[in-house]
């Protein structure tokens, strides 16, 4: 009977530190978190537009870290922290992912020259983004130069 008790007793302190731990690690981004793929990109000050649907480039979304890749090789990867406040997104702290698209370096790098982030719509070492749309399956930000258009995957 006691052995009951005491299986029942660490039982219930498993379901509770499972329970607490899913809390600690939940995703407190919305809509924003998740696999978008960047579909499209504007150029406000000419008119341009880029049609992307073809290209392999995404931007991940998780807990404090937005990752944003091209799948092609040569593959290029870069990590971020952001700020999801309001009505924008900003992004800054941009590292590389595993360092051998910039220059050769091992390791997460820090990026330094804004030029390895300009393919992913990105111009600034810390970019704001006005959050335009952000839905369950689509998303549209842009600064006074670029608008990207993303979809959810």
């Amino acid at each position: 009977m006691m052995r009951r008790h005491i299986l029942s007793i660490m039982m219930a302190m498993a379901l509770a530190m499972g329970v607490a731990s899913c809390e600690l690690e939940r995703d407190h981004n919305g809509d924003l978190a998740g696999y978008w793929h960047l579909e499209r990109v504007d150029t406000l000050q000419t008119g341009g537009v880029k049609d992307m649907s073809r290209d392999r480039v995404f931007w991940a979304v998780q807990g404090k870290l937005l990752l944003v890749r091209n799948t092609v090789e040569p593959y290029t990867g870069f990590f971020f922290r952001f700020d999801n406040s309001g009505d924008y997104l900003i992004l800054s702290n941009p590292h590389s992912n595993g360092g051998h698209q910039t220059d050769g370096a091992e390791g997460d790098q820090p990026i330094t020259d804004v030029k390895y982030l300009a393919p992913y719509g990105i111009n600034s070492l810390e970019e704001h983004f006005h959050k335009e749309q952000l839905t369950s399956s689509r998303l549209t930000l842009s600064t006074d130069k670029l608008r990207l258009y993303f979809k959810k995957l």
